[in-house]
């Protein structure tokens, strides 16, 4: 190897590990407010307010980011506090799409198989979904209830984007919201 291109082998070199260690994106930020705790993609805007009232609370919060500049990715949290309301995560799941798909500008909503799992050890439901507004757009995600019997909380999960290749692909965006999410009880351990 020539002495002029080692150096800029090196460069290169230590670009490409730059990159891989950064992610090659802008990174994440981490919500944490209220026991609730997950990361997002940082060029995403944060919003929240309370159910009902304007802001969040240890109680009942909705907590959602979005993708700037007119993208279509978004991920949203809610959670209330409750002793008997809403304690079964399947048909928390299918009363979120019933009102989704009544909601004003969505002409139709195609509906994936439900699928039971855990989050943080507690059961959980997720359901596919597709909209199509009058316009003809397209969006996709995730919609997904599970209820923390320790803590009486219910916590409704939900992902929007619209360009993906399959329903694998935003099963694998709703995957990465969650491994980051945690909730831990205020004032507790």
């Amino acid at each position: 190897m020539r002495r002029e291109t080692l150096p800029a082998v090196c460069i290169a070199l230590l670009v490409v590990a730059c990159l891989v260690l950064a992610g090659c994106g802008p990174g994440t930020a981490t919500y944490s407010k209220y026991g609730v705790e997950f990361e997002y993609p940082a060029d995403f805007t944060l919003i929240e307010s309370g159910q009902p009232g304007d802001e969040p609370t240890e109680i009942s919060g909705i907590v959602e980011v979005r993708q700037e500049g007119g993208g279509t990715r978004s991920f949203r949290v809610q959670w209330l506090n409750t002793i008997v309301h809403y304690t079964d995560p399947q048909a928390q799941v299918e009363e979120m799409l019933d009102l989704m798909e009544q909601a004003e500008g969505i002409e139709s909503l195609e509906r994936g198989e439900m699928r039971l799992g855990a989050v943080i050890g507690y059961p959980t439901s997720t359901q596919y979904y597709k909209v199509t507004t009058p316009g003809g757009s397209e969006a996709y995600g995730i919609v997904a209830a599970t209820y923390f019997t320790q803590s009486q909380m219910v916590f409704s999960f939900i992902t929007r984007t619209g360009a993906v290749s399959s329903a694998d692909d935003v099963f694998e965006d709703f995957d990465g919201y969650m491994e980051s999410f945690r909730y831990v009880q205020p004032g507790g351990e």
